[in-house]
């Protein structure tokens, strides 16, 4: 006779289950306390950063004056030079102004959808002279005095900005090269040709 087997007992029911139980009760355990871990590192971590950045943040001192110092000249020499020149070889009714922040030649449309990009390009850049109207400061035109810095690339790229922006603003731009010694009648040429494309006028030293 065939022999009979064995009912099985819970424990063999069960036996099938018992690691997938015992690893899921663990995943439940562990995952809250490894998320929390984290989380706390992140904010640990994003408070480090936020102390280091306000350690590094200059303070402002509150019982000594601030380091400014008047600079010796407004013009360097070669500038004062050539301001010289400059202001002789002016049209009548007109006034030379020095070192003028280009962004206070050219303005950008509030509502063009590139303010910011076009502002920035101009925000930090300033000509060297620039030649207005005496009753109504209206800008004529705009000189700049060229010397060996301009021959390194990143001049020539500022450079172009300038060109780019006072050109596309209507403003004359005349370049003319540093040189020791200028001609008035020649600058003065130059000055009531500047109506024509940006130049450069070539000066021979003196």
């Amino acid at each position: 006779m065939p022999t009979e087997s064995p009912s099985p007992t819970l424990f063999g029911l069960l036996e099938p289950l018992f690691w997938p139980i015992v690893l899921g009760g663990l995943s439940l355990v562990l995952l809250p306390a490894l998320f929390t871990l984290a989380s706390r590192w992140t904010v640990n971590a994003i408070l480090r950063e936020a102390r280091v950045r306000m350690s590094a943040r200059p303070t402002e001192p509150t019982d000594e004056p601030p380091p400014y110092r008047r600079v010796a000249f407004l013009l360097s020499p070669a500038e004062r030079r050539f301001y010289s020149v400059l202001n002789d070889a002016k049209g009548e009714g007109q006034t030379v102004f020095s070192k003028v922040r280009l962004a206070d030649l050219v303005e950008v449309p509030r509502e063009n959808s590139n303010y910011i990009t076009y502002f920035r390009k101009v925000s930090q850049k300033h000509v060297d002279f620039v030649i207005c109207e005496d009753r109504t400061m209206r800008p004529l035109a705009v000189v700049e005095l060229d010397d060996r810095s301009h021959r390194t690339a990143k001049a020539r790229k500022a450079d172009a900005v300038k060109d780019e922006a006072l050109t596309a603003a209507g403003i004359p731009i005349v370049r003319i090269r540093a040189a020791m010694q200028y001609d008035r009648a020649t600058v003065a040429a130059e000055l009531a040709a500047a109506g024509r494309p940006p130049m450069i006028f070539e000066e021979a030293d003196g």
